[in-house]
């Protein structure tokens, strides 16, 4: 029975990740083992020696075997076509998005005719803290107090207000945040507020977001919708 285990371990080798529905010899080159397998178990059944007959028990294992295989190749049809159609409906929900703000991971900021806005998470509360706010050469525009904030996702605004008192010309900003809690420096991340001008699929099939500056965001790049 050694070649029907090793036909049979071949076989369930084939199979691969259900899950990722990948294959290490492909569905195709499996199906090819099984047949083999069934064939050579007909022949030796056909000429084993009736004083020494086939292990029964052997035989029941590795026809178990085989069928398992079968229903793995099965799973992993049904998965990939059920990850498909995840795909496409995330495609169209996602196109339900297209014109909403959103916060993603980022520093930038956009000053307009009604000011700028951004964002940062904490993972913790803060009891005080600064954002300053500088131009394209590194110079400071203005500082703004962070008050008390509990943990989680949180926004302010600028008006475009300069640290002298003018304005400031629109155009693109960055910012910066430090923050205290305890007297203790505190960790921030900084987010920056953009609007979802379009979606595409990557070649993997995962929805990409056209958040214009803000380049290209994954779905879970998108801390917060607003």
């Amino acid at each position: 029975m050694s070649s029907l285990s090793s036909l049979a371990s071949a076989a369930a080798a084939s199979t691969g990740n259900p899950a990722s529905g990948a294959s290490t010899v492909g569905a195709s080159s499996a199906q090819q083992i099984q047949n083999e397998f069934l064939t050579l178990l007909v022949t030796q059944m056909k000429n084993q020696d009736p004083l020494n007959p086939m292990d029964s028990s052997q035989m029941t294992s590795q026809l178990a075997q085989i069928s398992t295989v079968q229903g793995v190749q099965d799973l992993n049809t049904s998965i990939q076509s059920l990850l498909t159609q995840m795909n496409a409906l995330q495609g169209v929900d996602s196109a339900n998005l297209i014109g909403r703000s959103a916060l993603v991971a980022g520093s930038s900021l956009t000053l307009g005719p009604n000011g700028a806005g951004g964002g940062y998470q904490l993972g913790s509360a803060v009891d005080s803290g600064t954002i300053t706010i500088t131009d394209a050469s590194g110079n400071v525009v203005q500082q703004l107090a962070l008050p008390s904030t509990a943990a989680g996702v949180s926004t302010f605004t600028w008006d475009g207000t300069t640290a002298g008192g003018g304005t400031a010309p629109a155009g693109n900003y960055t910012f910066s945040i430090s923050a205290t809690a305890g007297g203790n420096p505190a960790a921030v991340t900084t987010l920056s507020l953009g609007t979802i001008q379009g979606t595409s699929t990557n070649a993997s099939g995962a929805t990409q977001f056209n958040m214009g500056p803000l380049g290209q965001v994954g779905m879970s790049g998108l801390v917060q919708l607003m």
